[in-house]
């Protein structure tokens, strides 16, 4: 399981929160080096917070007491709770992977290891189907007068429309989807 920086939200312009950090954390997608970055935003966003989990955060803990903490932050600061497969849960894991997907289309120079990277990504998100029937729009039948770079423009295309196709889901799951930048951390008044 590969680990990310929070850094992939603000790159996309996505929206994260308390509640992408722990489905992120429970997924295996962050160090507490990041939940430590994402509490020093929160506080300097919302100065009136004067919870002890949300500023111990800040100053950093160990990896195997970050899980701990960071849960009693979110019932101290009152954060809505994340049910396993609910809702919420689905939702920040869609906008995981989507940055997680932009990451790897960014970085995308050739067939073998877009398909490596792509079927860990696969994996690490529990084989959904809607990412199998990506993979079944791609041509099989490989024409031998075709170039690489021809199938790498056609998986490209089909790899655009996949992510097209997710941030409208995203945007119509997100309640008051702000028109410019899309990522901030969310003060306690919009809790």
């Amino acid at each position: 399981m590969i680990v990310y920086l929070l850094d992939i939200f603000k790159e996309n312009n996505i929206h994260y929160s308390w509640s992408t950090i722990f489905v992120g954390r429970k997924l295996g997608f962050l160090f507490s080096g990041e939940v430590s970055k994402y509490a020093v935003e929160y506080l300097m966003s919302n100065p009136d917070c004067t919870d002890s989990s949300v500023a111990e955060l800040a100053y950093g803990v160990a990896e195997n007491k970050v899980d701990e903490l960071l849960e009693k932050a979110l019932k101290s600061i009152r954060w809505e709770s994340v049910e396993k497969d609910g809702p919420t849960w689905n939702l920040e894991k869609r906008k995981w992977r989507y940055c997680i997907l932009k990451k790897l289309e960014k970085s995308f120079t050739n067939l073998r290891s877009f398909f490596d990277s792509f079927e860990m990504i696969y994996a690490d998100f529990g084989y959904p189907e809607d990412m199998a029937d990506f993979l079944y729009d791609i041509p099989e039948d490989k024409n031998e007068n075709q170039t690489q770079e021809y199938y790498i423009v056609i998986t490209k295309d089909e790899l655009r429309n996949f992510l097209n196709d997710e941030i409208i889901k995203i945007k119509n799951k997100v309640k008051n989807w702000p028109k410019s930048a899309i990522y901030y951390p969310i003060s306690e008044d919009e809790v």
